[in-house]
C-alpha cells in the first residue's frame, strides 16, 4: 500500500518534470506550478438532470487529477470512517445506508445544500487530525493539492469535480457526524449520512427538540439545510431513500422504478426504442442494480430484456 510520504514524493517528481517542459511559449497554458495551482482547473457548467439550476464542476488537469486521486485512494485505504457514513467508503453504499433504517417506523431526513462548497478548511484540518493524520506538514500538503481558492467566497473550497472532494467531505464532517451519531444513540435513534443526505430513524417517535438541536448544530457547522428536502416521514407513509424503499425490514426497489424499466423493454420489443449498444448497456446496468436489491425482480427483468432482443 502506498504511503503518504510516497505520494508527496511522486507529486514532487511530477511537478518537477512538468516544470522542465515549460518554456516561454507554454507558460500561458494551464500547467501545474507550485505557487499557482488554481490555474490548473477548467470550469464546467452543467444543467441538473431535473432542469432546476446548474452544477458547477471544476475539472483539474491530468497531472493535478492524478495527484488528487492518489491522495483520495490513500485516505480511503487508511481511514476507518465512522459507521454512520455510507458514501465514498469501502464496502458501504446506498444499500448499506438503507438497511440501517429498513422497517423503522419514524423517520426524519434532510439535505445539505451545496455540500462540497460549504466545507471549511478548519473542519478539514480537525477531521484529518481526528482521523489519525497528525503531521501538520502532511495536512497542509493534502489541503494545498486537494482544494481550490474560491474568489467569491475568499476562502479555500473542495468543490465538485476534484477526485478527492468526496472523501475529504467525509473527513471534514467528523465532528458533525460524531455529534449527531452520539445524540441519536442516547435517544435510541439511528443516524446515517450518505454524502449530503442525512437520515434519522427509530421505532419510537422522534423528539422535535432533538431535531431542532441537530439542525442548530448543522447550521453552526456552516452547512445550509435544504428546507425543501427536510421533513418527517410519518408511519405508514412510503419512504424512498436514494431510490430504495425502506418501509419494510427487507429493502426493495420501488414499483415505479421496475415499471419504468419494463416500459423501456416493451418499447424495444415494439420497435419504439432502438436497441443500440448504449441503450442496452444502460438497461443492463440499471437492471443489475435492481437485482442487487431484489434478485427475483432483477432476474425477471433480465429475461424480459433477453426476449425483447431475440425478437429484433
Amino acid at each position: 500500500m502506498i504511503s503518504l510520504n510516497e505520494i508527496l514524493n511522486i507529486k514532487a517528481e511530477k511537478v518537477k518534470e512538468k516544470k522542465k517542459k515549460v518554456n516561454k511559449k507554454t507558460k500561458s497554458k494551464k500547467i501545474i506550478i507550485d505557487d499557482n495551482i488554481d490555474k490548473s482547473y477548467k470550469f464546467i457548467k452543467l444543467r441538473k438532470r431535473n432542469g432546476n439550476g446548474y452544477r458547477y464542476i471544476w475539472n483539474p488537469n491530468s497531472i493535478l487529477k492524478d495527484i488528487q486521486k492518489q491522495f483520495n485512494n490513500y485516505l480511503k485505504d487508511n481511514i476507518k470512517f465512522l459507521p454512520c457514513i455510507h458514501a465514498f467508503v469501502k464496502n458501504r453504499d446506498v444499500r448499506t445506508n438503507a438497511k440501517c433504517h429498513a422497517g423503522n417506523t419514524f423517520k426524519w431526513k434532510t439535505d445539505l445544500s451545496n455540500f462540497f462548497d460549504n466545507v471549511k478548511e478548519k473542519h478539514l484540518k480537525i477531521g484529518l487530525i481526528k482521523y489519525g493524520i497528525k503531521s501538520k506538514s502532511k495536512i497542509n500538503e493534502i489541503i494545498k493539492w486537494c482544494t481550490r481558492f474560491d474568489k467569491k467566497k475568499n476562502r479555500l473550497t473542495i468543490s465538485q469535480g476534484l477526485p478527492s472532494s468526496p472523501v475529504l467531505a467525509n473527513v471534514a464532517c467528523y465532528d458533525l457526524d460524531k455529534y449527531i451519531m452520539d445524540k441519536c444513540k442516547e435517544k435510541g435513534y439511528i443516524y446515517t449520512r450518505y454524502s449530503d443526505d442525512i437520515l434519522i430513524s427509530s421505532n419510537i417517535k422522534i423528539n422535535d427538540d432533538v431535531i431542532n438541536d441537530i439542525k442548530e448544530y448543522i447550521s453552526n457547522y456552516d452547512f445550509i439545510i435544504n428546507k425543501r428536502k427536510t421533513y418527517y416521514i410519518n408511519p405508514g407513509k412510503r419512504a424512498v431513500i436514494a431510490g430504495i424503499l425502506i418501509n419494510n425490514p427487507q429493502i426493495n426497489v420501488p414499483k415505479k422504478t421496475r415499471k419504468n424499466l419494463r416500459a423501456r423493454i416493451d418499447h424495444i420489443k415494439k420497435g419504439k426504442l432502438n436497441p443500440t449498444s448504449g441503450v442496452i448497456s444502460n438497461l443492463k446496468g440499471r437492471i443489475s442494480w435492481v437485482k442487487s436489491i431484489n434478485k427475483f425482480a432483477g432476474n425477471k427483468l433480465l429475461k424480459q430484456l433477453e426476449v425483447a432482443l431475440l425478437n429484433k
